[in-house]
This record gives structure tokens, sequence and C-alpha cells, in this order.
């Protein structure tokens, strides 16, 4: 029941905090799948085999390439879910710390950051 409390007091901050990282990680997963596949396209269409080049063997690059994309999407969703629940992870840590000790295990530059944030009224911006 206290982390449900502690949930509902500071959902303002537990959102921004979320619509932010889950936009900067599904910009991550893009730029690694468009990377991964210009990579590739570049490597596929000027490696040569035998004096041949791979691009000549295959009528287009295109479904390699869309098949490469898709793969390097799933395999960059793996990895950058680790991280949104770090940053999940850590949010609540902080909140919980907050709330209970006064922020006295938050980092120094996490306790700067949190209280440069501050509106006139002396609120949490981010609360």
């Amino acid at each position: 029941m206290k982390a449900f409390v502690l949930i509902t007091n500071n959902v303002a901050r537990i959102g921004a905090v979320g619509f932010v990282s889950e936009l900067l990680l599904f910009i991550l997963k893009v730029f690694v799948s468009v990377g991964t596949t210009a990579l590739s396209y570049i490597v596929m269409d000027n490696v040569r085999v035998n004096h041949v080049a791979i691009a000549s063997q295959v009528r287009s690059l295109g479904p390699a390439c869309a098949l490469i994309f898709v793969l390097s999407y799933c395999v960059a969703q793996i990895f950058v879910e680790i991280f949104g629940m770090i940053i999940s992870t850590m949010m609540l840590c902080f909140i919980f710390d907050e709330a209970n000790f006064g922020s006295r295990y938050a980092d120094g530059e996490l306790k700067a950051f949190v209280a440069e944030h501050h509106d006139e009224k002396g609120e949490h911006l981010l609360h």
C-alpha cells in the first residue's frame, strides 16, 4: 500500500520521466536499426566475391535490407528495454529516498539537478 501511495503522490514526475525516456529510447532503437541497415547495404553493395559484386547476384537489396532492419530493431528493442527498466528503477528509488530519507542516498549531481528545477513557489517542476 505504501508503494501505491508513493507512486500516486508522484504520478506527474514518473509520467514525465517515463515519457521522455520512452521517446529517447525509441529514437535510439530507430538510430541503431537504420544505422545497421545502412551499413549492411553499403557492405552488400560493395563487397565482391570472386570479382563479382554481391548486389549483381540478386534483383534487389531491398528485401535483404528490410529483413536486416526488422531483425536489428528486435535486437535493439531487447537491449533498450534493459535501459528502460534501469531508468524506471532509478526514478522509483530516488522518489522513495526523497520521501523517506530526505534524499540522503541520492547522488550529489542528481540532488543538484532536482533542486535546480523548482518554480517560483518552491515546488518541483517535475512534481
